[in-house]
């Protein structure tokens, strides 16, 4: 068992990570006083893990009957939200009650939205089940919904009671969800320094056939670099903006491509665009883009950003909540552990950088 202590303004959380912990019957010492708990959890997840879910939480809690919810994008939704409260309110949910968050990022989100505002806010515990939930969005206490085609624009910082994290779920995650997460796992690479950015040089092919020991290293290494970030940096002021890493271009080509492309594909396909503006800007020579797009290139870049209108994806960065007076605002590398935040660009160098991504990738 490994555990990482994340600090708040409030207090504390610890991040647990141990192999079968939930789904092989493990065990962890939580309050004596047994209260009641809520279940919140992905239909997928359910139809797997449900019994493994409450035999552990069980032991500790009075659960009620759990809420199923469909964990895609169209569920981060006002709408879908105010049903979850409906699901909530139903099985008379009070102040006390704990929620159990068991699912990817969506039902982590909403779930810990639900939470947040349940009653002015009520505890919650986050069980992630996908890699990307496991060394990001389960970290952090950001929670929040989606409006109008605009990603997480209402939202709140509410920081969970405890996250357990058990790698075992990963043996029966689709291979898409796995390459989504590695998709936020190298962001970590790029941000931590040559140790993880390194280690994922030398093993990807063997984290990607999903050697648990690797995976398991992966894990604990990236949600440590952001938990050391987000103990400085707890409501996203400064330091925290590092973890935007490829995601101006990212969330915009998922915006342009309606959401069809996973969250950390599209981010890793940000990350490696970003990278080329970095060279584009003079603030890495070839050499150094060399180096470091070998990372991104470890992953498959989507074909359908290929077919792209660059002002489709231009315009969508404007959405993003990192605009600030009207002006885009990116996060690139300089090196392996050396990120800058807040750089501006032209728009004909943001095109230039879009456009020699496409080319590198697909010979055109």
């Amino acid at each position: 068992m490994r555990t990482i202590e994340v600090k708040h303004f409030a207090g504390f959380y610890n991040y647990i990570i141990q192999k079968g912990l939930i789904t092989e019957g493990g065990s962890f010492p939580l309050s004596d006083e047994r209260k009641r708990a809520c279940i919140i959890i992905d239909e997928k997840v359910h139809s797997l893990y449900l019994n493994n879910v409450v035999e552990f939480f069980g032991k500790y809690f009075d659960l009620t009957d759990p809420v199923i919810i469909t964990a895609q994008e169209s569920s981060k939704a006002i709408d879908y939200y105010l049903k979850v409260i409906d699901s909530l309110i139903q099985r008379k949910i009070d102040r006390k009650t704990i929620i159990i968050s068991v699912g990817g990022g969506i039902t982590g989100d909403l779930a810990s939205f639900a939470a947040s505002t349940f009653m002015r806010g009520i505890s919650y515990i986050q069980v992630p089940t996908t890699l990307l939930s496991m060394v990001d969005s389960a970290l952090g206490g950001k929670t929040g919904i989606n409006y109008l085609n605009f990603k997480n624009f209402i939202g709140s910082f509410h920081q969970p009671l405890a996250v357990f994290c058990d790698p075992s779920f990963l043996k029966t995650l689709q291979y898409k969800e796995i390459l989504s997460g590695m998709g936020e796992v190298i962001k970590y690479g790029f941000i931590e320094g040559n140790y993880l950015f390194d280690y994922l040089i030398q093993n990807m092919s063997k984290i990607l056939e999903r050697d648990e020991n690797l995976l398991e290293e992966v894990i604990y290494n990236s949600a440590m670099c952001k938990a050391k970030i987000i103990m400085m940096d707890e409501r996203d002021t400064g330091e925290r903006h590092k973890l935007n890493l490829g995601h101006t271009f990212g969330h915009a080509f998922e915006k342009a491509l309606h959401f069809s492309v996973s969250h950390g594909i599209c981010v890793s396909a940000g990350i490696e665009t970003s990278l080329s503006l970095s060279k584009v800007l003079g603030i890495i020579d070839d050499q150094m883009f060399d180096k470091l797009v070998d990372l991104p290139k470890k992953l498959p870049f989507p074909s359908e950003i290929r077919d792209l209108k660059f002002k489709d994806v231009y315009n969508a960065m404007f959405a993003d909540k990192k605009v600030e007076n009207g002006k885009l605002k990116f996060v690139l590398v300089k090196s392996p552990g050396e990120i800058i935040t807040g750089v501006e660009a032209e728009e004909e160098q943001v095109r230039y950088a879009y456009e020699e991504t496409i080319k590198s990738r697909f010979n055109q």
